[in-house]
């Protein structure tokens, strides 16, 4: 650890560097010295070099301003790469005011209040810095950023601006395009939103994050097929924008922490057992860090190593057992495992500490349904889809949950809810056929509607599984001719489609059950 000593001479050079700059600025800027006794150290070494640095030239006669500010922002670069903002922050301040005509450290210093959440603070940076901005990419970046930040401090309108300013000098990035139909999204220009949201998908096909968006903004301009191809596309790999203040910190990165820079890029590429070699470098060089462990799961879960990776959990938990997000995934680990009485446990844990978040209460109903606590299950059910209605799978498991009980109305009722959020969500519109032709109670009326939902599925996408919807319909609007006819449809589409045996001997059964009439029924009030 430091002595006091060491800490009082750093920060008395830290004052003395900001006391150069009052020429340019009348004020002092305190630099806090960081303790760097918990880090790695190879990691600790590094700060404690760069702080050396610093100390040298700061008390070097012959070192001008320009090199001071160059010294202090490469230290707020080692205290960034590592997590130590407020640090970080005042090192690039004290930096910007002993070179005021640098770009870097005022676009450094507005990354830092961004990430903070400090955003009156980062928009102020970030207009200073745009007119020292040398190059258009830069500008650009700047453009960027500044529309994130407005974005996040809830002004959609300036954001709009913002972004509109990037696409100017950079209309052919993905990222701006997705951010700008984003922000065409939030002002309900549905045609602008899906031009743009469509041409960064076009440019990069790998953001499937951009389908939903996508599918609002196909909704909002009524194209319903498209609106539905694309919500079932939905993923979650979004884009960032290429930075080079990115780039600096993660080239700083050393230890454990640069194993993890590099398994992250290499998870985000998909090349899960390098990015499973890359965390496993970084638990051997620090068994102590957490979220290596964790990391090292997240590829286990890649690899389809359950095991592993639930084992690996295991260990981040000992060693942050306050981090609620690794007890969902332990939880969620438990859940496919068999285990749901062990969920419970970490899934209680996590609802308890992040009561807003929607995932956990859906993970912890599924737990209770696993442990056969159905109440249990409905309650926390209901709890996910209030905080979030656009949550398919958890709206079919409801339904699923509520028609295993005997409870059809319950279920057909939670169907039309879950289809007032998602109107066109396949996979709702096909349960509600089942729901509106699997009651003995079916009336004509619901057959019909039925029938036509299914024929609208088939339509939009023609495979055999809507065309089996269409007979289901059909059989229970009580002709058996035409419900075996979709079946055959059906059946040659599947074998097409190369499904396997078992789904086409089941179709062949079913179609024989529509031929003799056994599986048609007069719907009640016909």
């Amino acid at each position: 650890m430091k002595s006091t000593g060491v800490q009082a001479l750093l920060a008395s050079l830290f004052a003395l560097a900001s006391a150069l700059a009052l020429a340019a600025e009348p004020r002092v800027v305190e630099i806090p010295v960081p303790d760097t006794s918990e880090l790695e150290s190879v990691v600790a070494d590094q700060v404690n070099d760069g702080q050396r640095a610093v100390a040298s030239i700061l008390t070097d006669p012959q070192s001008s301003n320009a090199d001071k500010a160059r010294s202090i922002g490469t230290l707020g670069h080692l205290y960034h790469t590592y997590g130590f903002l407020d640090a970080a922050a005042a090192a690039y301040e004290t930096a910007g005011l002993l070179d005021p005509g640098s770009f870097s450290w005022l676009y450094s210093a507005a990354s830092v209040a961004q990430a903070q959440g400090q955003f009156a603070l980062a928009i102020e940076l970030y207009a200073r810095a745009l007119p020292l901005a040398d190059s258009a990419d830069l500008r650009y970046l700047v453009h960027l950023r500044t529309g994130e930040v407005l974005d996040g401090n809830g002004d959609p309108d300036g954001a709009l601006a913002a972004y509109l300013a990037a696409y100017e000098i950079n209309p052919d990035s993905p990222s701006i395009l997705a951010r700008l139909g984003r922000s065409y999204l939030d002002h309900k220009q549905y045609e602008q939103a899906a031009a743009h949201l469509g041409m960064a998908l076009a440019l990069n096909p790998e953001i499937n994050a951009l389908h939903y968006p996508l599918g609002l903004a196909y909704r909002g301009l009524g194209q319903r097929d498209l609106a539905r191809q694309h919500m079932a596309l939905r993923g979650t790999v979004d884009i960032q924008p290429s930075d080079p203040l990115h780039g600096i910190l993660t080239s700083l990165r050393r230890g454990s922490d640069a194993y993890i820079a590099a398994g992250k890029t290499a998870l985000d590429a998909r090349r899960f057992e390098d990015a499973e070699r890359l965390f496993r470098m970084a638990v051997e060089s620090n068994p102590d860090q957490s979220s290596a462990w964790a990391h090292l799961a997240t590829a286990n879960i890649e690899l389809d190593r359950p095991d592993q990776a639930l084992t690996n959990i295991a260990r981040a938990i000992e060693l942050a057992p306050d981090n609620m997000t690794l007890h969902m995934v332990a939880g969620d680990l438990l859940i496919d495992r068999g285990e749901p009485d062990q969920a419970i446990r970490h899934l209680e844990t996590f609802t308890q500490n992040s009561p807003e978040n929607a995932r956990g209460f859906a993970l912890l109903a599924r737990a209770y349904r696993d442990s056969n606590h159905a109440e249990a299950a409905l309650t926390n059910y209901r709890q996910s889809v209030t905080m979030d209605p656009g949550q398919t799978r958890v709206w079919l498991e409801l339904i699923a949950l509520m028609e295993h009980r005997g409870e059809p109305h319950a279920a057909l009722a939670a169907n039309r809810q879950a289809l007032a959020s998602m109107p066109d969500d396949p996979a709702l519109l096909a349960r509600l056929v089942h729901s509106l032709t699997g009651s003995e109670q079916t009336t004509l009326e619901d057959a019909r509607a039925a029938l036509e939902i299914a024929r609208q599925l088939f339509e939009a996408a023609p495979g055999y599984d809507h065309a089996r919807l269409v007979a289901i319909a059909q059989a229970a609007t009580g002709d058996c001719a035409l419900a075996a006819q979709w079946m055959d449809r059906s059946i040659a589409l599947a074998e097409t489609a190369g499904v396997s045996r078992t789904i086409i001997t089941a179709l062949h059964l079913n179609r024989g059950l529509f031929a003799s009439g056994t599986s048609c029924t007069l719907p009640a009030g016909r």
